[in-house]
Protein backbone atom coordinates (compact mmCIF):
# COMPACT_ATOMS: atom_id res chain seq x y z
CA UNK A 1 0.00 0.00 0.00
CA UNK A 2 1.10 3.52 -0.83
CA UNK A 3 2.09 5.87 2.34
CA UNK A 4 -0.20 8.13 3.22
CA UNK A 5 -3.55 6.53 2.75
CA UNK A 6 -6.21 6.90 4.91
CA UNK A 7 -8.75 4.50 6.14
CA UNK A 8 -11.03 4.27 9.02
CA UNK A 9 -12.56 2.15 11.47
CA UNK A 10 -14.73 2.27 14.31
CA UNK A 11 -13.67 4.30 16.94
CA UNK A 12 -9.95 3.89 15.39
CA UNK A 13 -8.27 6.73 12.33
CA UNK A 14 -5.30 5.54 10.18
CA UNK A 15 -3.74 8.78 8.87
CA UNK A 16 -0.37 6.24 7.21
CA UNK A 17 -0.32 2.94 7.11
CA UNK A 18 1.16 1.73 10.65
CA UNK A 19 0.27 5.13 12.48
CA UNK A 20 -2.67 4.98 14.46
CA UNK A 21 -4.25 7.22 16.55
CA UNK A 22 -7.04 6.88 19.55
CA UNK A 23 -10.06 9.08 18.74
CA UNK A 24 -11.18 10.98 21.51
CA UNK A 25 -14.53 9.41 22.98
CA UNK A 26 -17.42 11.84 22.16
CA UNK A 27 -20.69 9.63 23.12
CA UNK A 28 -22.10 9.80 25.85
CA UNK A 29 -22.17 7.43 28.89
CA UNK A 30 -25.49 8.29 30.65
CA UNK A 31 -26.57 4.85 32.00
CA UNK A 32 -28.25 3.64 34.86
CA UNK A 33 -31.20 3.96 37.14
CA UNK A 34 -31.80 6.26 40.17
CA UNK A 35 -34.14 6.97 42.73
CA UNK A 36 -33.75 11.35 43.28
CA UNK A 37 -36.34 13.67 45.27
CA UNK A 38 -37.62 17.14 43.82
CA UNK A 39 -37.01 19.28 46.68
CA UNK A 40 -39.38 22.10 47.53
CA UNK A 41 -37.73 24.70 45.52
CA UNK A 42 -38.57 22.97 42.52
CA UNK A 43 -34.64 21.52 42.00
CA UNK A 44 -33.66 17.67 41.62
CA UNK A 45 -30.26 16.55 41.99
CA UNK A 46 -28.56 14.59 38.78
CA UNK A 47 -26.64 11.58 39.80
CA UNK A 48 -23.24 12.24 40.63
CA UNK A 49 -22.02 9.90 37.71
CA UNK A 50 -24.07 11.68 35.12
CA UNK A 51 -22.49 15.05 36.12
CA UNK A 52 -19.15 15.47 34.14
CA UNK A 53 -20.94 13.98 30.70
CA UNK A 54 -23.98 16.61 31.16
CA UNK A 55 -21.58 19.42 32.05
CA UNK A 56 -22.62 23.01 33.25
CA UNK A 57 -25.95 23.26 31.18
CA UNK A 58 -28.66 20.77 30.12
CA UNK A 59 -31.71 21.34 28.18
CA UNK A 60 -35.36 19.43 29.44
CA UNK A 61 -37.92 18.72 27.17
CA UNK A 62 -41.12 16.94 27.12
CA UNK A 63 -40.24 13.45 26.60
CA UNK A 64 -42.58 9.98 25.07
CA UNK A 65 -44.17 7.92 27.34
CA UNK A 66 -45.00 11.18 29.54
CA UNK A 67 -41.38 11.16 30.98
CA UNK A 68 -39.14 13.87 30.60
CA UNK A 69 -35.71 14.47 28.32
CA UNK A 70 -32.67 15.89 29.51
CA UNK A 71 -29.71 16.39 26.87
CA UNK A 72 -26.43 17.83 27.42
CA UNK A 73 -25.87 20.83 25.20
CA UNK A 74 -23.70 19.42 22.67
CA UNK A 75 -26.41 16.58 21.78
CA UNK A 76 -29.35 18.96 22.04
CA UNK A 77 -27.83 21.06 19.15
CA UNK A 78 -27.33 17.89 17.41
CA UNK A 79 -31.01 17.03 17.85
CA UNK A 80 -32.47 20.22 17.08
CA UNK A 81 -30.41 20.10 13.21
CA UNK A 82 -32.10 16.69 12.94
CA UNK A 83 -35.60 18.04 14.11
CA UNK A 84 -34.70 20.96 11.08
CA UNK A 85 -34.43 18.50 8.56
CA UNK A 86 -37.75 17.14 8.99
CA UNK A 87 -40.04 17.89 5.98
CA UNK A 88 -42.38 20.71 7.23
CA UNK A 89 -44.67 20.17 4.74
CA UNK A 90 -46.15 16.88 6.67
CA UNK A 91 -48.29 17.62 9.72
CA UNK A 92 -46.67 15.02 11.80
CA UNK A 93 -43.11 16.30 11.23
CA UNK A 94 -44.33 19.86 12.18
CA UNK A 95 -46.23 18.27 15.35
CA UNK A 96 -43.13 16.42 16.44
CA UNK A 97 -40.74 19.66 16.05
CA UNK A 98 -43.53 21.84 17.99
CA UNK A 99 -44.03 19.09 20.73
CA UNK A 100 -40.06 18.44 21.54
CA UNK A 101 -38.66 22.26 20.88
CA UNK A 102 -41.58 24.24 22.58
CA UNK A 103 -41.42 22.63 25.21
CA UNK A 104 -37.82 22.86 25.85
CA UNK A 105 -36.09 24.96 28.20
CA UNK A 106 -32.03 25.60 29.02
CA UNK A 107 -31.29 25.40 32.75
CA UNK A 108 -28.11 25.82 34.52
CA UNK A 109 -26.51 22.54 36.76
CA UNK A 110 -25.41 24.15 39.96
CA UNK A 111 -22.39 23.40 42.06
CA UNK A 112 -24.55 20.46 43.99
CA UNK A 113 -25.26 18.93 40.35
CA UNK A 114 -29.36 20.12 40.81
CA UNK A 115 -31.35 21.48 37.79
CA UNK A 116 -34.66 23.33 37.81
CA UNK A 117 -37.59 21.73 36.88
CA UNK A 118 -39.92 24.23 35.72
CA UNK A 119 -44.12 23.85 36.49
CA UNK A 120 -45.33 22.86 33.53
CA UNK A 121 -42.68 19.70 33.04
CA UNK A 122 -43.18 18.51 36.53
CA UNK A 123 -46.89 19.08 35.13
CA UNK A 124 -46.73 16.82 32.28
CA UNK A 125 -44.20 13.99 33.30
CA UNK A 126 -46.71 14.03 36.57
CA UNK A 127 -43.58 14.20 38.95
CA UNK A 128 -44.11 14.70 42.70
CA UNK A 129 -41.32 14.04 45.63
CA UNK A 130 -38.98 10.86 44.72
CA UNK A 131 -38.45 10.30 40.76
CA UNK A 132 -37.20 7.99 38.67
CA UNK A 133 -33.79 9.47 37.16
CA UNK A 134 -32.41 7.08 34.17
CA UNK A 135 -29.49 7.42 32.02
CA UNK A 136 -30.19 6.20 28.27
CA UNK A 137 -26.96 6.50 26.49
CA UNK A 138 -26.83 10.55 25.02
CA UNK A 139 -29.83 11.36 27.30
CA UNK A 140 -31.17 11.75 30.50
CA UNK A 141 -34.96 11.16 30.90
CA UNK A 142 -36.83 11.84 34.61
CA UNK A 143 -40.38 9.50 35.02
CA UNK A 144 -42.31 9.56 37.89
CA UNK A 145 -41.61 6.57 39.86
CA UNK A 146 -45.10 4.78 39.45
CA UNK A 147 -45.02 5.24 35.82
CA UNK A 148 -41.72 4.13 35.70
CA UNK A 149 -42.01 0.81 37.67
CA UNK A 150 -45.22 -0.28 35.42
CA UNK A 151 -43.28 0.80 32.16
CA UNK A 152 -40.75 -1.96 33.19
CA UNK A 153 -43.21 -4.70 34.28
CA UNK A 154 -44.88 -3.81 31.04
CA UNK A 155 -41.45 -3.84 28.76
CA UNK A 156 -40.93 -7.25 30.63
CA UNK A 157 -43.86 -8.86 29.92
CA UNK A 158 -43.89 -8.09 26.47
CA UNK A 159 -40.28 -9.84 26.27
CA UNK A 160 -41.44 -13.02 28.37
CA UNK A 161 -44.64 -13.36 25.93
CA UNK A 162 -42.17 -12.82 22.33
CA UNK A 163 -39.56 -15.30 24.37
CA UNK A 164 -42.39 -17.88 24.71
CA UNK A 165 -43.16 -17.11 20.69
CA UNK A 166 -39.58 -17.76 19.71
CA UNK A 167 -39.75 -21.15 22.08
CA UNK A 168 -42.88 -22.63 21.49
CA UNK A 169 -43.81 -23.32 17.57
CA UNK A 170 -47.64 -23.84 18.50
CA UNK A 171 -47.71 -20.09 19.53
CA UNK A 172 -46.63 -18.75 15.94
CA UNK A 173 -49.25 -16.65 14.05
CA UNK A 174 -52.60 -15.22 14.62
CA UNK A 175 -54.04 -18.64 15.98
CA UNK A 176 -50.80 -18.86 18.42
CA UNK A 177 -51.38 -15.58 19.15
CA UNK A 178 -54.53 -16.39 20.64
CA UNK A 179 -54.01 -19.02 22.32
CA UNK A 180 -51.89 -16.87 24.93
CA UNK A 181 -54.37 -13.75 24.90
CA UNK A 182 -57.01 -12.60 24.93
CA UNK A 183 -59.01 -10.43 22.33
CA UNK A 184 -58.71 -7.57 24.19
CA UNK A 185 -55.42 -8.01 25.02
CA UNK A 186 -54.32 -8.47 21.33
CA UNK A 187 -56.06 -5.11 20.17
CA UNK A 188 -54.34 -3.83 22.64
CA UNK A 189 -50.80 -5.26 21.58
CA UNK A 190 -51.38 -3.97 18.02
CA UNK A 191 -52.65 -0.81 18.92
CA UNK A 192 -49.16 -0.46 20.87
CA UNK A 193 -47.43 -1.49 17.34
CA UNK A 194 -48.92 1.28 15.78
CA UNK A 195 -47.69 3.59 18.67
CA UNK A 196 -44.40 2.20 18.10
CA UNK A 197 -44.30 2.05 14.67
CA UNK A 198 -44.77 6.02 14.69
CA UNK A 199 -42.41 6.91 17.04
CA UNK A 200 -39.89 5.23 15.07
CA UNK A 201 -40.67 6.64 12.19
CA UNK A 202 -40.01 10.40 14.42
CA UNK A 203 -36.95 8.85 15.60
CA UNK A 204 -35.43 7.53 12.13
CA UNK A 205 -33.59 11.54 12.64
CA UNK A 206 -33.02 11.53 16.02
Amino acid sequence: MQSGIKCYIIGVKWDEVGSVHNLSTETNMLIGEYRHTIDPKKRLSMPAKFREEMGKKVVATRGLENCLFVYPIKEWKEKVEKIMRLPMGQADSRGFSRFMLAGAVETEVDSLGRILIPDFLRDFAKLKGTVAVIGVGERVEIWDTKAWDAYKKKVEKQSLGRSALRKEPEFSGIKGLSRLYNKKQLMNAFEEFFVLTSEFLYYRFL
